[in-house]
């Protein structure tokens, strides 16, 4: 870990809007780090949850396709959250010993149980500690999840980081094709009138919990993620291309796009920067 000085911080975040890319520990400041782990970790761990949480549904989808379908999903999310583990590793955490003090198939059975939750759990997005009860919230959360890990690997892309860039450069791709099947996924459930009620519901309960994942307008969190170069759009950004991408699925499912309120609106600074860390996710 690098020196944690004012003048050091400055050098490095220098270099880092000129265009550098940071390759190793010794290049990076103990807040660089730190800011860097903590964003992997939130990614790796949304990455396992999701595998964890689908996995069900190799048993459970309806078709032999859908099983199919799913068993293929879970093996790329285990393989995602395997690769960025192994970043972390390289940054010196002890990963075994992180996911051993996590039970990532914990799920609660509504978003109002949040409160529930440990305050210092595993890094999963929020959404991912919500139970998946039906192959329609199934269909629903997964289209979900992996449109929000379009927008977040984009972004990716371009961190400072260098080998996580290249690791979202090599996710990217991967994660479009998810996206497209599971948009296929819906569209033909939809497509059967006796389903339609159930993917409203389905939509109405996740996609306030996916918006949510995006985080909270000046949270100092995500402030200190872009500072770095580790990310490169606010999250009002993030949350507004993955929203119109939301927007022209529900236009081709004949679906109502629900409304939002973010559940920071109305708290002070602090208290909505807490609110957003539990729901906010890096991309499963």
């Amino acid at each position: 870990m690098g020196l944690d000085t004012a003048d050091a911080d400055r050098d490095l975040i220098a270099r880092i809007d000129a265009g550098a890319s940071i390759e190793q520990a010794s290049e990076m400041t103990g807040d660089y780090e730190r800011q860097l782990i903590e964003l992997l970790l939130v990614q790796a761990d949304s990455a396992l949850a999701a595998a964890y949480g689908y996995a069900p549904y190799v048993i459970n989808a309806p078709t032999r396709e859908g099983k199919l379908a799913v068993a293929n999903l879970v093996r790329d999310e285990m393989r995602h959250a395997q690769s960025t583990y192994r970043l972390i590793e390289d940054l010196g955490v002890d990963v075994d010993e992180h996911i051993r003090g996590h039970d990532y198939t914990r799920r609660i059975a509504s978003p109002t149980d949040l409160a529930t939750l440990p305050s210092r759990g595993d890094r999963r997005a929020h959404m991912l500690h919500r139970a998946i009860p039906t192959w329609d919230d199934f269909l629903v959360a997964s289209y979900l999840l992996e449109q929000a890990a379009v927008v977040m690997q984009d972004d990716a892309r371009h961190a400072s980081y260098g080998p996580w860039a290249r690791l979202a450069r090599g996710a990217s791709r991967e994660e479009r094709l998810h996206c497209t099947q599971a948009l296929a996924r819906v569209s033909e459930r939809a497509g059967n009138p006796i389903h339609v009620d159930a993917l409203q519901s389905a939509l109405d309960e996740w996609l306030p919990l996916a918006l949510a994942g995006f985080g909270s307008p000046g949270s100092p969190r995500a402030e200190a993620w872009r500072r770095y170069g580790l990310r490169r759009s606010t999250g009002e950004d993030l949350r507004r291309r993955f929203h119109d991408a939301v927007v022209r699925a529900c236009d081709l499912w004949a679906l109502r796009v629900p409304a939002w309120d973010p559940p920071w609106e109305g708290l002070d600074a602090h208290a909505a920067d807490q609110v957003a860390q539990d729901y906010e996710h890096a991309g499963a």
